[in-house]
């Protein structure tokens, strides 16, 4: 089987996608791009791309969505389209996405096939075990739904340290000059006012780069990884950041939520539940075997694509869409 392209638009840059678009392409394995562009015409055989569609790489603008879609087709690709999430203000673009290129959001909806998120690779390094005394961390790019500042809260109040690892992306050309730069840096400011106040209690890493392994490394400085992100909309995806604390090898605990299950944290209903007494009591990290991981969906799409290219069988879009495969 030919390896698949996969198209990010934040290739190279502080973003999630492009780390997941990383680990896809190194699990497959695939080739990464950063341009529909970059994808080689494709002339005697039809070629298959995976394009890792977030609608803020795209302005929010669904039509420059559409473009994308139908130049890789007309560079000799069938489109496979990785969707990450469909906040509110965009429900109904995926089945608009539908008509041009096979759909493949994170939870199953009409007219699509079902990628869910792939998990990063645990360390491969030995683990020397967590610290004697009680610390917590997080891990993630700063944004009002990490709503880092309540780990900071609960550390304060328990009376030990934390450590939150949160950074301002930069996803696209001009991001950090742009207005959608003030969200997450004011996300990031309140954090740094709280770790100024308590310098004692919360050691913040806010700037540079960390890489998924680095991130993992210093987590494991921590004897329990909290996350307080809860459920969004129906159709927000799975949480990357969720995904990459579950691997650390120390125990996650969570506010109830359907991204936080799928990584086999234990769930709270409120942080108010978690008490000296109760962290002394979960010492048991995520079972590596329940944390969802979706290499297999993409694999056997992957598998039905290619069997169709070399029967030169027509591809049936259930949603109308024209993916012929060519002779």
């Amino acid at each position: 089987m030919s390896e698949p392209y996969i198209l990010v638009r934040s290739l190279g840059r502080k973003c999630g996608m492009a780390e997941y678009a990383g680990f896809l392409a190194e699990r497959l394995p695939g080739k990464l791009v950063g341009s529909v562009t970059d994808l080689p015409l494709q002339r005697d055989r039809a070629g298959i791309v995976i394009v890792q569609v977030e609608v803020g790489l795209y302005n929010f603008d669904l039509y420059e969505i559409l473009w994308e879609m139908w130049a890789a087709r007309h560079r000799g690709y069938l489109v496979v389209a990785d969707y990450a999430s469909e906040p509110n203000e965009c429900r109904g673009w995926s089945q608009e996405i539908a008509k041009y290129s096979i759909l493949g959001p994170k939870y199953w909806e009409l007219n699509s096939v079902c990628l869910p998120l792939v998990r990063c690779n645990p360390l491969a390094e030995q683990d020397a075990g967590p610290p004697s005394e009680i610390k917590l961390g997080t891990f993630g790019f700063a944004s009002p739904v990490k709503k880092h500042e309540e780990i900071a809260r609960l550390a304060i109040r328990l009376g030990v340290k934390a450590l939150i690892i949160s950074t301002v992306p930069n996803p696209w050309p001009g991001f950090e000059e742009g207005p959608h730069r003030q969200v997450p840096l004011d996300a990031l400011n309140e954090i740094r006012q709280m770790a100024e106040l308590y310098p004692d209690r919360i050691e913040l890493i806010d700037s540079g780069y960390l890489t998924i392994p680095e991130v993992q490394t210093k987590l494991r400085e921590c004897t329990h990884l909290v996350s307080a992100m809860d459920n969004l909309t129906a159709n927000w995806g799975p949480s990357g950041s969720l995904r990459t604390m579950a691997t650390v090898g120390r125990p996650l605990i969570a506010l109830n939520s359907q991204r936080a299950a799928e990584v086999d944290a234990t769930l709270v209903t409120s942080f108010d539940e978690i008490t000296l007494d109760f962290l002394q009591k979960n010492t048991s990290a995520p079972n590596i075997k329940k944390i969802g991981d979706g290499l297999w969906a993409y694999k056997n799409l992957l598998r039905w694509i290619e069997t169709a290219i070399f029967f030169k069988r027509q591809l049936i879009n259930p949603s109308g869409g024209l993916l012929h495969v060519s002779g």
